[in-house]
């Protein structure tokens, strides 16, 4: 009789955490419903953003590399004030290299920039590139310093880049995009991979 009952109580606690695991997770911020030409759609969307509401910007699509970098640059040496770059994944690469060159030669010129980047994501980013940028004048810090024990490796990452400088041709650009071969991955994206090894080349572009 006491193993029909642990039977039956084992039997209804998996019941219990299947029934659960299937639970959808409700959203903890959703913002409400506002059409665009409500007077309260301004203020609930900078409340529920944190950031205020201003005129003037512009938004332009960048489909791929080719694209992406070019702008990405001309942005970083157009900037007259403040630079604000923050990037998970870096590594060695002729965009790699631009944008070192570009963020070290805006320090020089006297503008403000303050570069973030991430610990892990970038563990295979050139020493000389952080040197050069430092070198330079510019606030240069790391994301989550990793331990010296800790395991080099790399999977691919969900990356997620920010970038804002002010000045004559200010530009914000986000994407999971690394800044290495431009040429790559565009190719990967006019034609998709097929065999296993050429999926894991586009991955690493």
């Amino acid at each position: 009789m006491p193993a029909i009952r642990y039977h039956v109580t084992a039997l209804a606690i998996l019941l219990c955490l299947a029934a659960t695991a299937c639970t959808r997770v409700t959203t903890h911020v959703a913002v409400p419903e506002l059409q665009l030409g409500e007077p309260s759609y301004f203020p609930t969307q900078e409340a529920y953003g944190g950031a205020p509401i201003v005129g003037g910007n512009s938004v332009e699509i960048l489909l791929n590399g080719e694209n992406i970098f070019p702008t990405l640059v001309e942005g970083l040496r157009s900037a007259k004030r403040t630079i604000s770059y923050a990037q998970y994944y870096y590594e060695d690469g002729p965009v790699a290299r631009d944008v070192a060159d570009a963020l070290a030669d805006r320090c020089r010129a006297g503008v403000g920039v303050n570069v973030l980047l991430d610990s892990f994501g970038s563990l295979s980013m050139p020493k000389e590139y952080v040197d050069l940028m430092r070198a330079s004048g510019c606030h240069v810090e790391w994301f989550r310093p990793l331990s010296p024990l800790a395991i080099r490796r790399s999977t691919p990452p969900a990356v997620a880049r920010s970038r804002s400088s002010s000045g004559s041709a200010p530009v914000a650009s986000t994407g999971s995009r690394r800044p290495r071969s431009p040429t790559k991955a565009a190719s990967c994206l006019r034609s998709p991979p097929t065999s296993r090894a050429s999926r894991a080349a586009c991955r690493s572009t």
